[in-house]
């Protein structure tokens, strides 16, 4: 919903969402930061939370003040030399409740969670952009439309549309507007005023970055945006997660009954997982199947 909300009030040619994949977190970017983060802090120590009232019942005015005194203080805990990559660090403090673009949480919650007939019941349920020094801001630098506002029913329906299919039929995007898989989803502009190239509306899948792996002597990630963008279209873009952990096992699993050990070590490349979990998963999918025969 929020993302259909995003896609309108920018009028962009779509906005996606990635959700990193099950794998160990020491290869994810993030993860990483975290580490440095948390080893800062903790250096610090405790954090004072009471330096401006003594006394603050949680959710008063006193107590906000002291959270915000002590968040400054995380915030130059962290800006002070703390480095991840050779680079410091830049913390920043969250958007004030009183700059919020949006204040329609709880409209939006009762909304969603109403049954489908009585959406549309509610169908005139209305929301709209509040006047903000952020919003002005962003109407300024975006030239978007201060008095920008829809319907719950309207966004909920984009969601629920048609999903975008593999087939590259340029002449149906126009009434495509949502393609979801199991770590991606992607909204589009529901209008006519598509201004990007046809290509840019197909969703590419993942692909390992398997060069990039030799090169730096085990940091395997997938190719990024620019590179990926780059390669030809092909089988791997009409089959979700062709090259995510479970998907490669899964295949070794149906191409050997039994796979090889030499050839452990070959599959944990090509899976993006240490060579003891190819075993493991090997002897799992095995077992399961033994347990199939025995019932039948």
């Amino acid at each position: 919903m929020l993302l259909v909300r995003f896609c309108r009030m920018f009028n962009l040619d779509k906005v996606v969402q990635k959700s990193f994949p099950e794998y160990h977190s020491k290869r994810n970017f993030v993860e990483r930061v975290h580490a440095v983060e948390n080893e800062a802090l903790s250096k610090h120590g405790p954090f004072n939370s009471h330096q401006v009232h003594g006394h603050a019942k949680t959710g008063s005015q006193e107590h906000k003040k002291n959270m915000l005194a002590m968040a400054k203080d995380i915030e130059r805990c962290l800006n002070f030399g703390v480095l991840y990559n050779k680079q410091p660090l830049h913390a920043f403090q969250s958007i004030k409740e009183g700059d919020f673009v949006f204040d329609d949480e709880v409209q939006l919650k009762r909304f969603l969670s109403l049954s489908d007939t009585r959406k549309v019941e509610v169908g005139s349920m209305a929301y709209g952009m509040k006047r903000t020094k952020l919003s002005e801001h962003l109407c300024a630098i975006w030239e978007l439309n201060a008095d920008f506002a829809s319907t719950y029913c309207d966004d909920y329906k984009a969601v629920c549309g048609r999903m975008i299919e593999r087939k590259r039929d340029t002449n149906r995007r126009h009434c495509l507007t949502v393609y979801k898989d199991k770590y991606t989803i992607a909204v589009y502009n529901d209008g006519s005023d598509w201004e990007g190239k046809t290509e840019d509306s197909i969703e590419r899948q993942p692909v390992p970055d398997y060069v990039g792996w030799f090169e730096t002597g085990g940091e395997l990630h997938c190719l990024p945006y620019e590179k990926r963008k780059r390669l030809p279209t092909g089988p791997w873009d009409n089959c979700e997660g062709t090259f995510l952990p479970t998907k490669v096992l899964e295949l070794c699993c149906k191409v050997f009954s039994k796979p090889p050990s030499d050839l452990n070590e070959d599959i944990a490349i090509l899976a993006w997982v240490p060579t003891p979990e190819v075993k493991l998963f090997c002897q799992k999918v095995e077992d399961k199947n033994s347990t199939c025969s025995r019932k039948r």
